[in-house]
């Protein structure tokens, strides 16, 4: 509040009442919260940008048992412009070089754990529960016959027919026709 007095300028403490009335300051700090949670926004999206393109497929252990999942999992096949994102309660997404989430059709709401992408088009998935997905043309999944019921937290792939599944306390299994069948794979 501004007091003109015998030449003089003298800048008065605003009091609540001279608050309530300046609509400018109500619009002025309803702007200052918008950019506020917009520069977080644009933070937040930042870190979780550079968090994906500089993690790999993860996996992760406590005490012998598998932890709880990652919000996602990043599965990148090799020499693609995109990965597949992987999360709890059956979380599948594809995100392409500009970012973008284009959510995938999983037919599980098992946690996914972990994954491997031998090429562009094959990708294998595992999880909870003896959970195995499977994609030949990167966009439809498919729910295999899993060789155990026990979580499985890791899957290595060479090709669409052929992978290897690690369950949370080290047995392993492997198949070689797409998961038609399984074999025990001896430490």
């Amino acid at each position: 509040m501004i007091a003109m007095g015998r030449g003089k300028q003298h800048i008065a403490p605003a009091t609540p009442d001279s608050r309530r009335r300046n609509p400018w300051r109500i619009i002025t700090a309803a702007l200052g919260a918008a950019l506020a949670a917009s520069l977080a926004g644009v933070i937040v999206l930042h870190v979780l940008h550079h968090a994906l393109r500089n993690t790999s497929v993860q996996q992760s252990s406590l005490n012998g048992g598998f932890a709880a999942p990652p919000r996602l999992v990043r599965v990148a096949p090799p020499n693609a412009s995109f990965a597949w994102l992987l999360g709890r309660n059956g979380e599948l997404f594809r995100q392409g070089i500009e970012m973008v989430l284009q959510e995938q059709h999983a037919p599980t709401r098992e946690d996914l754990l972990a994954g491997s992408a031998p090429s562009p088009r094959v990708c294998w998935v595992v999880g909870r529960h003896g959970t195995v997905l499977l994609t030949t043309d990167a966009s439809n999944w498919r729910l295999l016959t899993a060789p155990t019921s026990a979580d499985l937290v890791r899957v290595d792939s060479t090709a669409a027919a052929t992978a290897t599944v690690t369950a949370a306390d080290g047995a392993r299994w492997s198949t070689h026709d797409a998961g038609v069948t399984w074999q025990k794979v001896s430490s």
